[in-house]
């Protein structure tokens, strides 16, 4: 008999003969057994790079340009997750609740960023925020596990279980507050003068809102804590696909020779650029 394949039947054989079943000699050897798991903690967004650019054309005026656009990134904070799974052997197949937002979800992501209109100087700083919500479906695969295990209950457990997982589903976003702000033109007292009270001249987007495809790719490693209880640390990439301001109105406010507040709306295209974050997550894992 391949000493591989025999070592484990004969240590379950062994089990059995105790008055275990065969099922649960098989999960006392491997560390695994089927069975719900409930997953909830937090993750921390780490800051992601992002260029909004102009979207398709519909009927409006283009807020950037064949050449400018804005270079930014979507500064880190915490997301709240939730997860429902069933694992059978090695796999455990997940759907999964990730939130971001100022109603409670770990708070909005702030927008931070440069544009570069000619002539509007070197420094154009551009801010905003963003809400977004996911909904994943994913499979893990449990790898070997790392280290000497352990009784707990049942069931022996690696001190390191590892895993990988991919998955995918769909992302909401709210993006809002988006201004663009000219504090040192090339020109100091051209068009883009500050005020009488060195106010500085500023663009003010309109919101923007929609959903698209999402997937990610996750690894990570699970340590037991006590019987039914467990640590899921991980590392994730998450496509959340494309974000930005719809088409609607910008408000314009510059300031004239004579000190003079000039404000303008007029009708622009919407634009996007793509939110694609990396994560480190915590997770309090109860169940199989």
């Amino acid at each position: 008999m391949n000493r591989f394949t025999g070592a484990p039947a004969l240590a379950v054989a062994a089990v059995a003969a105790a008055g275990v079943s065969p099922a649960d000699a098989t999960a006392l050897q491997t560390g695994r057994q089927g069975g719900p798991v409930v997953s909830l903690g937090v993750s921390w967004m780490l800051s992601t790079p992002a260029r909004l650019t102009d979207d398709d054309d519909q009927g409006a005026a283009a807020l950037f340009g064949t050449e400018e656009f804005d270079d930014g990134q979507f500064e880190g904070g915490f997301e709240i997750v939730a997860a429902l799974a069933y694992r059978t052997g090695m796999l455990r197949f997940q759907a999964e609740f990730g939130g971001a937002n100022g109603r409670g979800f770990g708070g909005d992501r702030k927008f931070r960023g440069n544009t570069n209109y000619p002539e509007a100087g070197t420094e154009q700083p551009t801010a905003g925020r963003m809400s977004v919500n996911r909904l994943m479906v994913a499979v893990y695969l449990d790898l070997p596990g790392i280290g000497d295990t352990r009784a707990l209950g049942p069931r022996r457990r690696p001190l390191f279980q590892p895993y990988l997982g991919v998955g995918g589903g769909l992302g909401w976003y709210y993006f809002f507050g988006y201004t663009q702000q000219f504090p040192d033109p090339d020109d100091p007292d051209g068009g883009l003068r500050r005020g009488p009270d060195d106010e500085i001249p500023y663009t003010a987007g309109p919101p923007g809102s929609g959903q698209s495809g999402a997937w990610m790719l996750s690894a990570g490693f699970v340590v037991p804590v006590i019987a039914g209880l467990s640590l899921d640390l991980s590392y994730r990439y998450t496509d959340m696909g494309s974000v930005g301001t719809d088409a609607g109105q910008i408000n314009v406010v510059r300031y004239g020779e004579q000190g003079e507040t000039l404000r303008a709306a007029t009708r622009i295209n919407p634009i996007t650029g793509r939110y694609r974050p990396h994560a480190v997550a915590v997770l309090f894992r109860l169940g199989s």
